[in-house]
């Protein structure tokens, strides 16, 4: 059991696994499936059914995996008749298909690229409308509310970690100033302090 022969499909790997969906095979689209391939194992196929708000079927769809969010995201793509504008996202945990909901957006599209902005954003760049055959050249962002919070706390951390370099900066620049035994003069010499220097400088000069 494995996925037919095709092209154009989506396929990330996400948890030591393979996962394929979609794609166009010799005479017709490949159906709605999602493979997984055990990769760390037995590199067996499996199916899984679709479950939710499945993609049509479709190839040329742009996908990437987001580990961070367990998610696997789908956008675009073309049926032979009609490219799409819609993004989905499969949950692996779950194993349940959604629908990112949009009031605007990227314009229909197919063979476009997707990656990731870390920690959780989406890139989209480029791609091709069936219909009028233009190729685009603009680059859209999808930020969910999960993925402003998670770049919120990378943010935070940076921010910290500046604070703690800057303070240990400053810790280090004030020992140099004030080192053990004294203070150094611009001659390079160690000018003691005490009863120990007075002693020294009465033996010296007489």
């Amino acid at each position: 059991l494995a996925p037919s022969a095709r092209f154009g499909h989506c396929a990330c790997v996400y948890g030591g696994r393979l996962y394929v969906w979609g794609g166009q095979c010799e005479r017709e689209l490949a159906d709605t499936a999602l493979w997984e391939c055990a990769l760390l194992t037995d590199c067996r196929w499996r199916r899984l059914d679709a479950v939710g708000a499945v993609p049509t079927a479709r190839y040329g769809a742009a996908c990437v995996a987001v580990p961070e969010q367990h998610l696997f995201y789908v956008f675009g793509g073309c049926d032979g008749s009609n490219s799409f504008a819609s993004l989905f996202h499969y949950h692996f945990g779950t194993r349940l298909w959604s629908l990112v909901p949009s009031s605007s957006g990227p314009a229909p599209r197919y063979l476009a690229l997707l990656a990731v902005r870390p920690p959780a954003s989406l890139l989209l760049h480029g791609g091709k409308n069936l219909i009028d055959t233009r190729i685009h050249a603009d680059l859209h962002i999808f930020q969910s509310p999960l993925s402003a919070q998670l770049e919120q706390q990378q943010l935070q951390l940076q921010l910290e970690r500046q604070r703690q370099q800057q303070l240990q900066q400053q810790q280090q620049q004030q020992r140099l100033r004030s080192p053990r035994g004294g203070q150094r003069d611009p001659s390079g010499l160690t000018l003691l302090h005490g009863e120990n220097s007075r002693q020294s400088t009465a033996a010296g000069h007489p």
